[in-house]
């Protein structure tokens, strides 16, 4: 077989054989015992099940897995299990920020800020991060991961070109000269939409200020203000100017990388949870994790998405999930996990890995005046499932006018009746 074709098959089955069988067998629970929920990927299992092991050891509480679910079902289970009830998981995974605070506001979520007073966590995890997962004085989540944005390349594919530039009028000139060589920069996705607002995103943290980017994310600009009119025309020029191929348009990223490692395009911008999809040493060895390109003079801002662990107002075990929450806040145990996902943990006594894109991950973290928790996180619901959408269209047509339009119809519709505080 040429190995080409075999690394693809071996990057689709690493990636979907555990995405076919989200639905998993258990034991029924017993009394002392809790279920949960997980976000899926490569690595979930290698992460956590040596953790719910120890818990399991020290409290002699059994921990069952019954759902490994995908960002694009979140939202359905969601509300399968809160708004609904049914089946709840007694501790789930959350993206923090608005999207979670949503679910708190509507009351699907159990506070938990004795357990904040108890153990005194404000000293243990960034302030930010505090905010992220709290409403009128109250603390509903546990923080245990970050993953900053950045940019993947490949050194032997870009060694002919020299070194990749920091800053970004350098890095659309070495764009340029990739799309000379007839090599796209970036590739483009459909299937999820997501991934274009980060082009959005940083674009805005780039030119202007963290507030700003906020305020765009509240509702509370128009679209047709001129400092977005000209976040829209820098990134039309952008796809203009051939950045991105839409070769792939139609397969989920994880179905693109293969492509990448073939080095038919040259970057990709996407959260460090990436890294936990690069299994081999070969791929480790030759992909670099860099900041998105910045701009002189102007204090530099992030996009720094975190994951926690919350536990359902539908829990009928509440003081045991209270328990794997304590458990899971523990230096050395967020340690662990995030070691195993190359990523950075919440707390911030925790050790960092060793390993390139751990380091790499916390310099981002470490230089960023401010951090956001991605923009389809930080705005409406309601708001950014048309946004996202909007943004990855964008990117395949260019169209200014029918983006501005798109938002800007919805960013009435839906802030009109609601506000973000």
């Amino acid at each position: 077989m040429n190995k080409y074709l075999l690394l693809i098959n071996i990057s689709l089955i690493i990636w979907f054989k555990p995405a076919l069988a989200i639905e998993i067998e258990t034991v029924a629970p017993t009394e002392n015992s809790i279920t949960m929920a997980l976000h899926i990927s490569p690595t979930t299992k290698e992460a956590f099940f040596p953790i719910i092991y120890q818990f399991e050891q020290q409290t002699g509480i059994k921990v069952e897995i019954i759902k490994y679910t995908e960002d694009f079902e979140f939202e359905k289970y969601m509300t399968r299990w809160l708004t609904e009830g049914i089946d709840s998981p007694d501790v789930l995974y959350g993206q923090a920020s608005m999207r979670f605070k949503t679910i708190v506001k509507a009351g699907y979520v159990h506070p938990i800020t004795h357990l904040w007073k108890k153990n005194n966590w404000q000293k243990d995890f960034p302030k930010v991060l505090s905010e992220w997962i709290s409403h009128q004085n109250e603390m509903y989540g546990l923080p245990y991961l970050r993953a900053p944005w950045g940019i993947y390349y490949q050194k032997s594919l870009l060694k002919d070109f020299g070194p990749v530039p920091q800053y970004w009028p350098e890095f659309i000139s070495y764009c340029q000269k990739l799309i000379d060589a007839g090599i796209a920069p970036f590739s483009s996705t459909l299937k999820q939409p997501w991934l274009a607002t980060a082009w959005f995103e940083y674009l805005v943290l780039r030119n202007y200020e963290m507030g700003f980017f906020y305020q765009i994310a509240k509702g509370e600009i128009s679209y047709h203000d001129t400092r977005i009119q000209n976040i829209f025309n820098q990134w039309q020029a952008l796809i203009k100017q051939g950045f991105f191929t839409s070769d792939y348009a139609k397969v989920r990223w994880e179905e693109s990388l293969p492509f990448f490692y073939r080095k038919k395009f040259a970057f990709i911008l996407m959260s460090q949870r990436l890294s936990s999809n690069l299994l081999s040493s070969s791929l480790i060895d030759d992909i670099e994790f860099m900041s998105f390109p910045k701009t002189k003079n102007k204090p530099v801002y992030e996009s720094v998405p975190s994951l926690l662990f919350f536990i359902s107002k539908h829990s009928k075990k509440k003081q045991l999930a209270e328990q794997f929450i304590e458990f899971v806040a523990q230096a050395k145990i967020q340690s662990q996990i995030a070691k195993t996902f190359h990523l950075i943990p919440a707390n911030i006594n925790s050790e960092l890995g060793e390993d390139k894109y751990a380091q790499a991950g916390f310099t981002i973290i470490a230089n960023a005046e401010q951090v956001s928790p991605f923009f389809d996180r930080a705005t409406l619901p309601a708001f950014e499932k048309v946004a996202v959408k909007a943004f990855a269209q964008f990117l395949q047509d260019g169209d200014v006018e029918q983006l501005t339009n798109t938002l800007e119809e919805h960013r009435v519709e839906v802030f009109s009746k609601n506000t973000i505080k």
